[in-house]
């Protein structure tokens, strides 16, 4: 069918608080034939309560990405709809049918000035305070909207109503710079007569637990909020801000924690407090709090909902005598409980991943975190959910419960940032398909609103590295553009002065924190591939979307880092072109480590200068992009005269002086060596694995790359190997172990059933997970070209192992569907791929052919020659 589908504005089909006043269009058309682009476009954007066309444009190209409004300044908190017209080259006009919309969010931060309200003496840590305010209307107004922000968490409802599409809002910012906002569209739920407005206040990352140590109040001790609510009536508007006429009272949450979970009295809160007709006659009026110092923006990703509910798979008694639920999935979220019962009936349960070598529950590897939830019940139906936690968790071990254990009674709440799925990859082995819905579940599981380490421990903080690393299999697993770019405004907020970039972004780590002042890493301080998110995350973005504004951005975030670098080694050794001073990470949990440690055993200033050439590539890169020649060829520069020093320290008689296994991937990756160093370099790697049984060794930092480099350089099969072992340490070990996500540790649980040590297991951890990476781009094929960013340009080049038997792969990019599947026999093999209407691409067969074609879906039918 012929069509324009997927338009979306700043990333997301209907957003409800623009930030922007020159918002961005996409949209994607889906066309019979072949060679199908577009000749011509134009947009039509009209406010939609006067039917003004506000923009009206076209231009004769083939462009559908980040099309910038340039009409009419756009008016705040006002709905706009578009539509697009594309004209083809062989004559077709395809329109839209139902209007897009977008609405603005409030320019004006002033707005918020003075509205901040909160309980000032509320205890320490306590109860979630309840706020209402009562407001008539005469009439209903044809239009109301309420923005809602908070320092903490909030949830809000207007005449008992829960408007809970969101949860735990308004995310987690930097909040010392930066405060999102939500806008709710509240005009059906109003009537004539008394309306009401209720909030809940909890904790969050703001002012609870978070970080080590359960450090509290990191950001502030006082929770409060502040909201505008805007009607518009035919001929006049009313603003209605927060102030201290709203009531407030304690509620039934007498704690919650994002480790520790909550506790909820449900009869100590009277059930209609949210609805008109309530006597609030014993409440007491809220207390004034200082306004926010943060820039206020409205939500820049998709929000953090409940996305999918899960059923249980049964009920498990245990060796020690306790109940269990198994949700059968590995995730995160909560637990939803529905039950008929007795005022004062308790429920009470603490959540954990997997079950110990006896079957028994364990609860270990959660550190410090209590991951509990309990409930004390009203007469009647009682439907049970926390508010201001969540947790990490297959398993939900019942400590009390009124009735006998069933698992009719609970259903697993899986929460994320709501990115849309944008990858289905199936092959014919089994094995490698788990491995796949491990990694997605990883990523599910751990990006909510900041892409964190893990789900479970008193920890879930989003460190550099991880998300680094995992960035490119995150691009294809989700349609992950909008969540990075959020992301990215808090590194580029909590960057250090000294351009060094925090390890974990929030930057929340412990000033006192004990293994950063070990090691040296403190604030001030970074690593290599922790420190290199600034660059490689807009890079990846900038390939995968095509989205130069991200470049903009960041880019005097990427020189500042290279400066702090650079600065570093000039006040150290001396010699700016290597990064061989202050404390690294390196190749963390390289399973060739010394006993006891966490770093691998390849040298860590070797690795930092590795990443240091990478970065200095991208920005120049970027500066080239940017039209900033000067920069460019400074950084061009740079970059080749830190490969040369790199050379010079570390390569001798054409060979690398370190005997790793990632020693020889990074530099071969990252394109440091000749042809013969390469050579050089890919017989050691092969040899190294040989000895090792065809296990890897490596860490975080040279595990993305192994198979990439294996298979760049000749050696697919051995990549394939790589994947398909089952034994430890291998990506299928954990599948065979049941795991259903992925592991920190290669052996987080060992062969024997016993674990890796309780201070660092998390079995949500998806670092890992960048085998994905290498799987979409090299057995399925689909990849970026540099040079055409946002799949304008695709590269196609499956690469098949008599392994399996068929792989395919279907991945919505941004300009749409592109489709791979190749079936193998033998030598022989068939390769079919879909490619959208409006780009083009390059197909590499194995047979050295190459295709250069057009969109339409075509196959090709050829045999190996393999001896």
């Amino acid at each position: 069918m012929d069509r324009i589908y997927d338009l979306c504005c700043e990333y997301k089909d209907t957003p409800m608080q623009i930030n922007v006043k020159n918002p961005r269009f996409c949209w994607k058309i889906e066309a019979s034939g072949c060679g199908v682009m577009q000749k011509s476009w134009e947009i039509q954007v009209e406010e939609e309560r006067t039917g003004e066309i506000v923009w009206k444009y076209g231009e004769d190209n083939s462009r559908t990405v980040h099309i910038v409004y340039q009409g009419k300044e756009l008016r705040e908190n006002t709905r706009y709809k578009w539509k697009i017209t594309s004209r083809l080259e062989d004559g077709r006009v395809l329109e839209t049918g139902q209007l897009a919309f977008f609405e603005t969010g409030l320019f004006q931060e002033e707005i918020w000035d003075g509205c901040w309200i909160g309980k000032g003496d509320r205890e320490d840590l306590g109860n979630c305070p309840l706020f209402r305010k009562s407001i008539y209307l005469a009439e209903i107004p044809a239009r109301a909207k309420i923005f809602i922000s908070a320092r903490g968490l909030y949830e809000m409802s207007v005449n008992g109503v829960d408007r809970d599409e969101y949860v735990l809002t308004p995310g987690w910012t930097s909040y010392e710079n930066h405060l999102q906002y939500l806008s709710y569209d509240i005009t059906s739920n109003l009537k004539e007569g008394e309306n009401v407005i209720g909030v809940r206040l909890g904790d969050g990352w703001y002012d609870g637990e978070i970080s080590f140590n359960h450090q509290t109040h990191f950001y502030g001790d006082k929770i409060s909020f502040a909201a505008v609510l805007i009607m518009e009536y035919e001929d006049h508007k009313e603003v209605i801000k927060t102030d201290s006429s709203w009531k407030m009272a304690d509620s039934g949450i007498e704690k919650s924690s994002i480790y520790d979970g909550e506790i909820y009295d449900l009869t100590k809160e009277d059930i209609n407090w949210n609805c008109p007709g309530y006597d609030d006659s014993r409440w007491r009026l809220s207390d004034p709090m200082p306004d926010c110092k943060a820039k206020m923006i409205g939500m820049m990703n998709e929000g953090t909902r409940r996305v999918e509910v899960i059923e249980p798979v049964g009920v498990i008694h245990t060796p020690e005598g306790d109940t269990l639920i198994d949700m059968g999935q590995n995730m995160t979220g909560w637990v939803r409980i529905r039950i008929n019962g007795s005022e004062g009936d308790r429920i009470r349960i603490k959540h954990g991943e997997v079950l110990d070598k006896d079957g028994n529950f364990y609860s270990g590897n959660l550190r410090l975190a209590m991951q509990e939830d309990s409930y004390t019940l009203r007469d009647g139906e009682n439907c049970l959910e926390p508010h201001f936690t969540f947790h990490g968790f297959r398993y939900i071990k019942v400590l009390e419960f009124p009735k006998e254990v069933e698992a009719k009674y609970f259903e697993g709440i899986v929460l994320h940032t709501d990115m849309k799925p944008s990858i289905e990859f199936t092959c014919s082995d089994p094995l490698v398909n788990q491995l796949c819905h491990n990694l997605k579940w990883g990523q599910k599981g751990n990006f909510l609103d900041v892409p964190t380490d893990c789900p479970q421990r008193d920890e879930r903080l989003g460190w550099t590295g991880d998300a680094q690393i995992f960035c490119r299999t995150a691009c294809y697993n989700f349609q992950a553009d909008s969540f990075f770019t959020k992301w990215l405004e808090d590194v580029k907020a909590d960057q250090y002065e000294n351009g060094a970039v925090p390890f974990v972004v929030p930057d929340v780590l412990p000033k006192d924190w004990s293994f950063m002042i070990e090691a040296g890493l403190g604030a001030g301080h970074t690593s290599a591939v922790w420190g290199d998110a600034v660059t490689i995350c807009p890079w990846t973005l900038y390939e995968y979307y095509g989205d130069v504004n991200i470049l903009e951005h960041t880019y005097e975030n990427m020189k500042r880092y290279l400066s702090y670098i650079y600065d570093g080694a000039v006040h150290g050794s001396g010699n700016p072109y290597v990064w061989d001073w202050g404390p690294q990470l390196g190749d963390w949990l390289g399973l060739d480590s010394e006993e006891g440690s966490y770093r691998g055993a390849t040298n860590e200033n070797y690795v930092a200068t590795i990443y240091y050439a990478y970065s200095a590539e991208i920005v120049a890169k970027c500066a080239e992009i940017l039209g900033k020649a000067e920069d460019a060829a400074y950084y061009r520069d740079l970059y080749e005269k830190i490969k040369q020093n790199f050379k010079d320290n570390y390569i001798d008689g054409g060979k690398i002086k370190i005997a790793t296994q990632t020693a020889q991937i990074l530099p071969a990756y990252f394109g440091l060596l000749d042809a013969q160093e390469e050579k050089n370099a890919i017989d050691a790697l092969v040899d190294m694995l040989k000895e090792n049984q065809m296990h890897l060794k490596t860490g975080f930092a040279g595990t993305p790359y192994l198979c990439h480099v294996l298979s760049r350089y000749g050696y697919g099969d051995l990549a394939y190997t790589l994947l398909l072992q089952k034994d430890f340490p291998s990506w299928l070990y954990q599948v065979t172990q049941g795991a259903t996500t992925i592991w920190e540790h290669w052996d987080g649980r060992k062969p024997d059933g016993s674990f890796w040590s309780d201070n660092m297991n998390s079995f949500n951890h998806y670092a890992y997970g960048s085998i994905g990476d290498w799987i979409y781009r090299c057995v399925a094929g689909i990849n970026t070209d540099e040079n055409k960013p946002g799949f304008e340009h695709i590269i196609l080049k499956p690469q098949t192992n008599e392994a399996f038997s068929y792989a395919e792969c279907i991945y919505e990019s941004i300009r749409g569907k592109i489709v791979t599947r190749w079936e193998r026999s033998g030598n022989g093999v068939s390769v079919s791929v879909t490619i959208p209407a409006n780009t083009t691409a390059s197909v590499y067969l194995e047979d050295g052919s190459v295709r250069e074609l057009g969109s339409g879906s075509y196959e090709y039918q050829y045999q190996l020659n393999r001896g």
